[in-house]
């Protein structure tokens, strides 16, 4: 880093992230990575109307239909999710580290206004992504 710059960063966490991935736009994102029809045809039917239910206490809940989400405790839900999420980056122009639904964004500015303003554009970004990506 370059001496007397001012660094900032912001702390992103996606509240309910997996919950919230929307099947229909994950199966698109498949589709660009280049995912054969084959293989979207599974993940189709692995992710879209999926039944669930709660086992608490020797009691079982009604079962309930699942638009959205991701499966929590599979092997595949958080890979998919991160698949998912991989565009994210593309819509800040500062640094982005990611881990799960974790986020970080940080730059550098030679003053506090200037940073203040890298900022402010890139979660006016991230907004845009969080909104196009029903998040």
């Amino acid at each position: 880093m370059e001496s007397g710059l001012i660094n900032g960063a912001v702390f992103i966490d996606l509240l309910k992230a997996f919950d919230m991935v929307d099947t229909y736009l994950l199966l698109r994102k498949l589709a660009v990575y280049k995912c054969d029809d084959l293989t979207l045809t599974w993940f189709k039917s692995y992710l879209q109307e999926r039944d669930q239910c709660v086992h608490f206490k020797g009691t079982l809940s009604s079962k309930k239909s699942s638009l959205y989400g991701v499966p929590q405790g599979s092997i595949l839900g958080p890979l998919l999710f991160i698949m998912f999420i991989n565009d994210l980056p593309l819509y800040a122009n500062s640094n982005t580290d990611m881990y799960a639904d974790d986020s970080t964004i940080h730059t550098s500015a030679r003053t506090v206004e200037e940073l203040n303003n890298k900022l402010t554009e890139d979660m006016t970004n991230v907004q845009a992504w969080c909104t196009n990506n029903n998040m």
